[in-house]
């Protein structure tokens, strides 16, 4: 495996029920490993206080880093319009299924936005992206001027506004890019 291919860091956000089993894994794992436990109960995504996870834990990272999402149906603010802010980091859904870690945009916004540059060691893998909506193209993922790798991603019911003709792409959306998907729907 090469070096690319391999984080060198990964971060860790599980129930602290796990607590003995994430810290045997973080031990016998060549990369370094942060690692976070939540108090029971609060990693149900449908809480408040989940509220801007996923963004929160892309911003704390730097190359290199992967950030594991926990199954469920993550949405609001923090959670949709994801932004890797040219970092190549992976995100990946906790057992890597599309059906069991959603994106929900609640027709309010995209997914994803790639737009500074990311390129190939940017990685997506394991989600469904439903409900996203914008003006400006790209519903479900955007890549304007990147070029991430999404791998095993289902977008559906995602739309751009009738009016901005000019910016096709309800789903997807790629304008000076070479984004590869791989095994998506």
């Amino acid at each position: 495996m090469s070096d690319i291919s391999r984080p060198k860091r990964l971060k860790f956000i599980g129930c602290e029920i796990l607590y003995r089993e994430a810290c045997h894994l973080a031990a016998a794992s060549p990369c370094r490993v942060d690692v976070e436990f939540l108090r029971k109960g609060l990693h149900d995504p449908e809480t408040a206080d989940m509220a801007g996870r996923i963004q929160a834990a892309i911003d704390a990272t730097v190359d290199g880093f992967e950030v594991i999402v926990a199954e469920g149906t993550w949405s609001g603010a923090g959670n949709t319009a994801l932004d890797f802010g040219g970092r190549l980091i992976t995100l990946r859904s906790g057992r890597g299924n599309p059906a069991l870690c959603v994106i929900d945009c609640g027709s309010g916004g995209r997914g994803f936005n790639f737009h500074s540059g990311e390129g190939p060691g940017a990685v997506v893998e394991g989600f469904t992206v439903k409900n996203g909506r914008t003006g400006d193209g790209g519903g479900g993922i955007r890549c304007v001027d990147s070029s991430p790798t999404i791998v095993s991603c289902t977008i559906t019911g995602c739309s751009t506004y009738e009016q901005f003709v000019g910016h096709p792409g309800g789903g997807v959306y790629c304008l000076s890019s070479s984004a590869v998907f791989r095994d998506c729907t």
